[in-house]
């Protein structure tokens, strides 16, 4: 009978309360990481964002854009060759 009661208040209590010590770490850990990913999204950089332009721009002309508009193409060096 000691066995049951026992039982009884692991099933009613304990249980429930390691299941939301638990679920809050879990949650606090996932809002955590969640908060760090929106920040750096949120940073400004325009990091990805120059590679998308990139891309729209390749996409329309059909041809390879420098990431500097400014820079000009260097010459192939080849082996024996002075650049």
């Amino acid at each position: 009978m000691a066995g049951a009661v026992v039982m009884v208040i692991v099933l009613v209590v304990v249980f429930p309360v390691a299941v939301l010590i638990g679920s809050g770490i879990l949650a606090a850990a996932l809002g955590s990481f969640l908060k760090v990913d929106s920040d750096a999204a949120n940073r400004g950089d325009d990091g990805p964002n120059e590679y998308l332009e990139l891309a729209r721009r390749e996409a329309e002309t059909g041809y390879p854009q420098p990431t500097d508009p400014h820079q000009r193409r260097r010459r192939l060096s080849l082996p024996g060759r002075r650049p």
